[in-house]
């Protein structure tokens, strides 16, 4: 049966599934052209932090966001509502995965319940889906310094995992030359140098990168160094180099260690060139360890509605078509 003969023998049926096809083309348009959540974010938010004391102040530091929604929202709440931090700082790892439903989400939760500026790290989670394309049209640079008196925070961009490349390694070294007048010199990355938890865990950077990094940090007297990617708090020096690692802002935790593993953020103060770091526990209902991973109701429905409509759509489709391919067997 040709398909013209199968068009007239099931026109309601051809008629439903053209309509679907069409449904699934305007999703696919939809999600290319519809504006993005944000643009050059950080510039804008680097814009609006206001330091009155350059020698005395408060920010915030948190990374591993990505999971547990009434985390990260009861987190920010509480961010805001501490008059001693100026602005906040994510490590990374702020989406599940990088489209733009996602950070539209997180971005609308971040103008609901954040009243100051926020400052973003590529983490590897953002590198799925459209990956750094879409970060750099939302947010920017993936690298990018500033000063805020003689204090020199340095962003890096090591979201792949394997350290950062010629380029950046050049632009942070001449950072770091032209830093050494100033008071402190304060690192942040997605990825550690090495993993704090010693033995088989790796989730750090290869050992050729790491030992590069800290030579040139040590070098150029790096006052601090801020990472994530592991889900729970760890502070402690490399080779003379005080760090913290930080993944505890929703994040499904990576253990059951209570000194290591639970929500938090970092209140960090800087007092003429000296880093001091709090971890602040958040609440934020039943915990989540990797045997106990619970979803955020809300999230699911705001940020996959358009996935779970996708699929629904081609299982329909398919169906359909398969149905009518089965009617035409049948009668020929």
């Amino acid at each position: 049966m040709g398909i013209g003969t199968t068009i007239k023998k099931f026109p309601v049926r051809f008629f439903i599934l053209s309509v679907v096809i069409l449904l699934l083309a305007g999703i696919e348009v939809w999600a290319y052209f519809s504006p993005l959540p944000g643009h050059n974010w950080n510039a804008k938010n680097l814009k609006m932090i206001n330091v009155s004391d350059s020698d005395n102040f408060f920010f915030s530091v948190f990374g591993g966001s990505d999971r547990k929604a009434g985390v990260f929202e009861n987190m920010i709440k509480v961010i805001d509502h501490d008059p001693d931090i100026l602005f906040a700082i994510s490590l990374g790892d702020v989406v599940h995965a990088g489209n733009k439903e996602n950070y539209r989400y997180v971005l609308r939760q971040v103008r609901d319940n954040l009243g100051m500026p926020l400052l973003t790290t590529v983490g590897s989670h953002e590198l799925s889906g459209k990956g750094l394309s879409l970060y750099q049209d939302i947010f920017g640079s993936f690298y990018y310094s500033f000063l805020i008196g003689g204090n020199c925070f340095i962003i890096l961009n090591d979201s792949d995992g394997q350290g950062i490349d010629p380029e950046q390694k050049k632009w942070l070294e001449n950072q770091l030359i032209l830093s050494q007048g100033y008071s402190s010199r304060i690192v942040f990355m997605h990825t550690p140098l090495f993993d704090p938890r010693g033995g088989p865990s790796h989730e750090c950077l290869p050992e050729d990168s790491s030992i590069s990094l800290l030579k040139l940090f040590q070098q150029y007297r790096v006052t601090h160094i801020f990472a994530s990617h592991i889900a729970g708090f760890f502070t402690g020096q490399w080779q003379g180099i005080p760090y913290t690692v930080s993944g505890g802002a929703g994040a499904t935790l990576a253990g059951d260690d209570p000194d290591h593993y639970f929500y938090h953020f970092l209140k960090v103060s800087i007092v003429r060139g000296r880093v001091d770091v709090l971890a602040r526990p958040i609440a934020g209902g039943e915990r989540a360890s990797k045997n106990n991973i619970i979803f955020d109701v809300e999230k699911v429905l705001s940020i996959f509605s358009l996935n779970i409509v996708k699929l629904a759509l081609m299982v329909f489709a398919v169906g359909l078509a398969a149905g009518i391919y089965r009617s035409g067997t049948v009668r020929r």
